[in-house]
């Protein structure tokens, strides 16, 4: 049954206005239940309320911290972005930068090299073209790539897999190169510093490092004995793979002639070679034979001295200041060794004239004992000859007839003059000769003298006893009559 809300009549089930007041029925809809009024909600606590959105605005804050990050992530490990790195650091010269940005291990100094190296063989802009082609290699999907100069590669970039499951992982490295010394030197080891690290070098090894390509110079100690000098080893990867040592030292190859002068006998026992002032012990005869080391800038005189015919010479002085330009490498003992050559120079004149004059004293005085070993012959000879110039002195009246057997400083000379001016032995004839009574007292000899003197003056020979005083010349071997007395 249905009514009307109306006017409380019944009506049809169907009908949609009542017969009765005609007020309009509503028809409710099909298997639809009436709308239930929403139950009133208790108010929500402020504090909780509060929580939900702090907590809502945190996870959309994190949406964009995450975004931004992976952005960041996705920038900073991309190989364009590594690359512009490196190429940043080479083109502003900036080793720190190189250094960091390789994966490999690469010393500070090395950096420095590499980067002299880049700008001397290439050029610092060429090095960003590289970089560039490196860039479109990896763009078009090649696993990695390498900047090759034509001689050595530079940087080689290689995919290495992927890093936090997301991003492609890549290595850029500079490759190494083994750098083997250019001579085998003949000392203990040389000592240098790289990125504060001390390093040493032994002369048995051939190999002084592994080293990017770059242009090097270690500054360092070479170390012989128990001595240091300063050194360097250049290494320039345009030239070569080897590694170059400036020693900072060098030795001394000392020769002279004068111990092979023809005709002088000069003991190698009577050089004293001298270098910066002190006596050293050398063979200048053998060229292996070496004096030092010594260190480049060092000053030093070089001169010897020579003792010969009782006589000592000295030579040229050698002044030294010699730096490495100065000197010639040597091999004679199988490794390489700096070292000058100087020739002693003697005044090979006076050292000849030294050896004459003795070897003239020493025939002298063969001379002199076999002359003196016959004295009185040769004082007769000589007194024999004087009285002859006496006989020529008297017939042409001129003093100078005896003048090589008198001392003209003598008064035996002036004795003879008077008698010249006199003429009391004007046609003097001398005979019958003989000789006694002779001595000597170092080189003063006396002699008798009896002869049969006959002049103009005489009416008849008369026989004559003379006492001559000779003094002997040991040096010429000869005499010189000083004094005569008739007794």
């Amino acid at each position: 049954m249905k009514f009307c809300k109306n006017c409380g009549e019944e009506i049809r089930s169907d009908a949609k206005v009542c017969t009765h007041c005609g007020h309009k029925i509503k028809v409710a809809a099909k298997n639809v239940e009436p709308a239930r009024q929403p139950e009133p909600r208790e108010p929500m606590d402020p504090a909780k309320k509060r929580l939900l959105i702090i907590f809502g605005a945190g996870i959309a804050m994190l949406a964009v911290i995450i975004a931004i990050v992976y952005s960041l992530a996705a920038s900073a490990l991309s190989p364009d972005n590594r690359l512009d790195t490196i190429a940043e650091a080479v083109t502003e010269e900036d080793p720190k930068a190189l250094k960091n940005a390789v994966d490999n291990d690469v010393t500070l100094e090395e950096a420095e090299a590499y980067i002299a190296y880049v700008d001397q063989v290439s050029g610092l802009s060429k090095y960003n073209s590289w970089v560039g082609d490196v860039k479109t290699a990896l763009g078009d999907g090649a696993p990695g790539s390498d900047i090759f100069d034509g001689i050595y590669t530079l940087l080689s970039v290689n995919k290495e897999g992927s890093q936090y499951l997301l991003f492609d992982d890549y290595s850029f490295t500079i490759p190494k190169t083994n750098i083997y010394m250019s001579e085998a030197y003949d000392m203990d080891k040389f000592v240098y510093t790289m990125d504060e690290t001390e390093y040493e070098w032994t002369s048995g090894n051939d190999k002084f490092a592994e080293l990017i390509p770059g242009k090097y110079q270690f500054d360092g100690s070479a170390v012989i004995g128990e001595k240091e000098y300063d050194s360097s080893i250049d290494i320039d990867f345009q030239n070569s793979e080897s590694a170059v040592l400036n020693p900072g030292y060098f030795y001394l190859t000392i020769s002279e002639s004068v111990t092979s002068m023809y005709y002088e006998d000069v003991s190698e026992d009577s050089l004293t070679v001298t270098v910066g002032g002190e006596e050293v012990e050398i063979d200048t005869n053998d060229n292996s034979d070496r004096l030092g080391p010594y260190a480049f800038g060092e000053e030093l005189d070089v001169s010897a001295t020579v003792a010969h015919a009782g006589e000592t010479f000295e030579s040229k002085n050698e002044p030294l200041h010699l730096n490495y330009d100065e000197v010639g490498m040597d091999y004679s003992t199988g490794e390489a060794a700096p070292v000058h050559f100087v020739e002693l120079e003697f005044d090979t004149d006076a050292i000849y004239d030294a050896g004459e004059a003795e070897r003239n004293a020493a025939q002298l005085e063969e001379e002199r004992e076999a002359f003196e070993d016959d004295m009185e012959d040769h004082v007769e000879s000589f007194l024999s000859n004087y009285l002859y110039a006496l006989e020529m002195m008297y017939m042409f009246e001129d003093i100078d007839e005896v003048e090589d057997y008198v001392n003209d400083e003598t008064e035996a000379y002036a004795a003879l003059e008077s008698n010249i001016d006199s003429g009391t032995f004007e046609g003097m004839y001398i005979t019958d000769v003989k000789y006694s009574d002779f001595s000597r007292d170092g080189t003063t000899i006396t002699v008798n003298v009896e002869s049969e003197r006959d002049y103009d003056l005489l009416d008849e020979p008369a026989e004559i006893v003379t006492k001559y005083t000779l003094e002997y010349d040991p040096d010429e071997l000869d005499f010189e009559i000083t004094g005569f007395q008739d007794i």
